[in-house]
């Protein structure tokens, strides 16, 4: 799942502090949890660091999402 991570913030190299700080979130709240949803993000602690909504483009949101979706099948399920 780091990896995953750390893969997509690196391809994104144009992404400023706050946008990684959300990302690594994501990560922590996604090994927690398994499962991740658009409207995850638009509650603590996400919102702690902003609004996703200025964040990220939604496509982006969205990108995170399938992300997520992914590993949860990569990684959960196959176990």
């Amino acid at each position: 799942i780091k990896e995953a991570f750390s893969t997509f913030v690196i391809e994104k190299n144009y992404l400023n502090a706050n946008q990684v700080n959300f990302i690594r979130t994501l990560a922590t709240v996604f090994s927690s949890t398994k499962h991740v949803e658009l409207e995850t993000f638009f509650n603590p602690p996400f919102t702690n660091i902003g609004s996703p909504t200025s964040l990220f483009k939604k496509e982006e949101l969205e990108e995170m999402v399938g992300l997520c979706n992914k590993l949860e099948i990569e990684v959960f399920e196959k176990r």
